[in-house]
């Protein structure tokens, strides 16, 4: 799915070049099309539904963090402060703040964790945002979504009852 990932015909992630996801939130070419949401909604179904394949058992939790200190900030976006998009970005599927801050190199980061239950409840959130920036991937993300609805279901028939 990534890898013929276009934005009105254009390619965002070009062969022969890292891609990374901080990219795809700050990069101004990028912002406000949904690309960065669509991406983040398939690492996290990968990270809680499909990664048994990798190791046998699918995560419970996913962890990430981001700069918050005032370097961060100082790239301003529509009224927003660089962290502050950032922040709000990752609260979109759930994300909440795990302990303090961390001091790296003279940096300030901010831990944030994310356990499949409350994804569960965000994900239909941020999915709705890309009604009108990417209703193609929409489309296919929710069918990406009852499939792994039925998968589950059969492994665990208790699974997510009233979901």
């Amino acid at each position: 799915f990534l890898r013929d990932a276009t934005y009105k015909g254009e390619h965002f992630i070009k062969r022969g070049r890292t891609a990374y996801l901080e990219r795809l939130i700050v990069d101004p070419a990028f912002q406000n099309k949904g690309i960065g949401t669509a991406f983040m909604i398939e690492v996290l179904d990968t990270l809680f539904y499909r990664s048994e394949f990798y190791d046998g058992k699918p995560a419970d939790e996913v962890r990430l963090s981001i700069f918050n200190d005032k370097e961060a900030s100082s790239v301003a976006d529509e009224g927003r402060k660089g962290f502050d998009r950032n922040d709000y970005f990752f609260r979109q599927f759930g994300f909440e703040n795990d302990e303090g801050t961390i001091d790296v190199d003279e940096r300030t980061i901010q831990p944030y964790k994310l356990n499949i239950d409350r994804y569960e409840l965000y994900r239909a959130k941020a999915l709705a945002t890309l009604t009108e920036k990417q209703p193609e991937r929409k489309l296919i993300l929710e069918e990406v979504w009852d499939e792994l609805k039925d998968i589950l279901r059969k492994k665990d028939p208790n699974y997510a009852k009233g979901r």
